[in-house]
C-alpha cells in the first residue's frame, strides 16, 4: 500500500458551527488552495452533553472544536494526504477518523 504524499497544510483560526450540517466548519490552505472541512457533532461532544436550547448548542460545539482543535486538524490533514475528499471535495472528519488520530499519538511522556 502507497503512503500518502505529505503535503504543507495550514489551517486557518477561524471556525463556525454550520447548522444545517450540525458541524463545526474549518478551513485547510494547500498552497493556493482553500479546501473546507468539517467535524460532525457527534465527533465533538457525547449527545448528552448538549443543551437543548439550539441557540446555545452551537456554542458548546465550538469550545468542544477548539478543545480538540490539535487532533481534529491532524485527522483533516491525514485526510487531505490520503485524497480522502467528499463528492463537494470537503472534507469530513468523522468521530471514528478522529478516534484513529488519538490512538496514533504517542505520549509525550515516553
Amino acid at each position: 500500500m502507497t503512503e500518502p504524499t505529505r503535503m504543507n497544510v495550514t489551517f486557518e483560526g477561524r471556525r463556525l458551527y454550520v447548522a444545517p450540517r450540525k458541524s463545526v466548519l474549518f478551513f485547510a490552505v494547500i498552497g493556493e488552495r482553500r479546501v473546507r472541512c468539517y467535524v460532525h457533532e457527534t465527533a465533538l461532544l457525547e449527545r448528552q452533553n448538549v443543551p437543548r436550547d439550539e441557540t446555545e448548542a452551537y456554542q458548546h460545539f465550538l469550545f468542544a472544536y477548539d478543545r480538540d482543535k490539535d487532533l481534529i486538524q491532524a485527522a483533516a490533514r491525514r485526510l487531505i494526504e490520503a485524497n480522502v475528499l467528499a463528492l463537494d471535495g470537503a472534507v469530513i472528519v468523522s468521530s471514528v477518523a478522529r478516534t484513529l488520530e488519538g490512538a496514533t499519538k504517542v505520549p509525550s511522556s515516553i
